[in-house]
């Protein structure tokens, strides 16, 4: 399983807490469910102010840590702010994007599963 979470609480402000407390939530329930998971994170621009970025980028390394699951630091790495891989809006990645991502993930997902014993 890949978690993906914590973009549209960046963009609202959440208070990292509140994503780190629904983190764990999902990490329980996929651990009881026995899945192989890898932890996407997303890092929050410095624009947000740098005790709210330091905060919320660290919510991923240490929910991953106190769940022992293997973090992708920033799901967006090479593709954020970057115009020719984003829709207009900015923010979301066009098709392109999303195949820059998906190559860089990929081989992180492949550790994650080979390290659990699935395919």
């Amino acid at each position: 399983m890949v978690v993906a979470l914590g973009g549209n609480d960046l963009l609202q402000g959440l208070d990292p807490r509140t994503t780190r407390a629904n983190l764990d939530r999902i990490l329980i329930r996929l651990r009881q469910r026995q899945m192989a998971v890898l932890l996407a994170g997303i890092a929050a621009p410095p624009e947000l102010g740098a005790d709210y970025a330091r905060e919320f980028n660290a919510v991923f390394i240490s929910v991953g840590k106190a769940h022992g699951v293997t973090v992708y630091p920033d799901l967006l790495a090479g593709v954020g702010r970057n115009r020719a891989l984003s829709q207009a809006d900015g923010i979301h990645p066009n098709a392109q994007g999303v195949l820059v991502i998906a190559n860089r993930l990929a081989p992180v997902v492949a550790r994650v599963l080979q390290a659990s014993g699935r395919r």
